[in-house]
């Protein structure tokens, strides 16, 4: 299998841009630099021979390496070449590769496809990093341009597999990947079950448990923000405790309802740092940059806070966030006011241990309606008829309320 041969490169890969637009440019321009040191400055080269000829032999080892080529370090340089050719060439090989990479890298590889030379920009390049060193994309810059070149032996496997169905085959694929992605996000753990429950709710085509693990075993293998811990889909966070955090979260969750979001909102816990944008969420930004005289730092503040809150820091945590950004609190009532807001945006951030209710949803809709209301107490005093009336009214009691 492919998570068997392949050493991991998708840390090298940019995410999405997510950036204000006055400094998008200056992110932009810095991604360009990293891109120019990691692809190849000549003219461009079309097939996977010539391609991989180009490489010196300590590339070449890298990648007989990653193909997990049986004696490669004895190899000389075209015992090399025809070995690694002979492996990128698989068709099933490139079936397993696409099948795991994001969307978007699969975007940029589809146009480089298309074309013999796809001239890009150095985002893109950083995108197709992993297929690069996977040895499925070759990476140039040659006449003041990036260029990526998918070598003709791998588009042909490609064409292949396009008309054998695979784009609606990936396309599923992703969908149920992100659906565990944003699910981990969201719950921090969730049952095979309740998942294929929530997806089948909020799809046309159902899926069953043999479709999840077979989707998401190879993203397991080789890089995904969950795993499998017995019969649970559970953040890739608990292992670094060996797990054993997870039976307190159980604990914790007890038989508390499942917050189930719309489809729409439920994926855009894709994003690790997502969170939900609330009145309380708003009103601790604004007051943040009435304090901090940059407003691109109040908002890291507001979204550093908010993501704490969501992960059920600690009070001492979150003013640390304050201190770390050398935020001046200036007066007592500067301190007063944090608290109050950091209080107000946890009530109203969905958690874990709440099975992804916020605490006053989790109150309102399941605890508040339980309550019983609360009694007047019963005067047991007894009362002369020519008593004042208790009432208020100034008569005698026998002429009013004892009547």
């Amino acid at each position: 299998m492919l998570y068997d041969k392949i050493n991991i490169y998708k840390n090298q890969e940019c995410g999405e841009m997510n950036y204000n637009s006055e400094i998008e440019k200056e992110v932009l321009k810095e991604i360009d630099k990293i891109s120019m040191k990691q692809v190849v400055h000549s003219k461009p080269l079309y097939t996977l021979e010539d391609t991989l000829l180009s490489k010196n032999i300590t590339n070449l080892r890298k990648l007989g390496h990653i193909h997990k080529i049986i004696r490669y370090t004895k190899m000389d340089k075209n015992e090399l070449v025809s070995s690694i050719a002979k492996e990128i060439s698989n068709v099933e090989y490139l079936h397993e590769l696409l099948m795991i990479i994001d969307s978007s890298s699969f975007e940029e590889f589809c146009a480089a496809a298309k074309t013999s030379q796809y001239i890009c920009t150095g985002l893109a390049c950083a995108k197709l990093n992993f297929l690069k060193a996977s040895g499925i994309a070759a990476l140039y810059y040659y006449n003041d341009n990036f260029i990526a070149v998918i070598p003709d032996e791998i588009k042909a496997n490609f064409n292949t597999l396009v008309a054998n169905g695979f784009i609606n085959e990936k396309k599923r694929s992703d969908l149920i990947y992100d659906y565990a992605s944003a699910a981990v996000n969201l719950y921090g753990i969730i049952s095979q079950d309740d998942f294929i429950a929530i997806f089948n709710s909020q799809n046309k085509k159902k899926t069953d448990i043999d479709e999840v693990f077979q989707t998401l075993m190879p993203h397991i293998m080789i890089d995904s923000n969950y795993c499998f811990w017995e019969e649970y889909i559970v953040s890739i966070d608990f292992e670094d405790n060996d797990f054993k955090d997870i039976n307190y979260l159980l604990n914790e969750i007890g038989d508390k309802p499942r917050f189930t979001p719309s489809k729409q909102e439920l994926l855009k816990y894709i994003d690790g740092e997502y969170y939900e944008e609330t009145p309380q969420t708003k009103e601790l930004l604004r007051y943040l940059k009435s304090i901090v005289d940059d407003p691109i730092e109040a908002e890291d503040i507001a979204d550093d806070m908010c993501l704490a809150c969501a992960a059920e820091s600690d009070f001492s945590d979150l003013f640390d966030i304050v201190n770390e950004n050398s935020v001046k609190l200036k007066y007592i009532s500067q301190t007063q006011k944090i608290t109050e807001l950091i209080t107000a945006v946890s009530n109203n951030t969905r958690i874990w241990t709440n099975n992804g209710y916020t605490p006053n949803e989790l109150f309102s809709k399941f605890t508040a309606p339980n309550l019983l209301p609360l009694k007047s107490p019963v005067n047991t005093e007894k009362i002369g008829r020519n008593s004042p009336c208790p009432c208020g009214s100034g008569k005698k009691y026998k002429r009013c309320c004892g009547k």
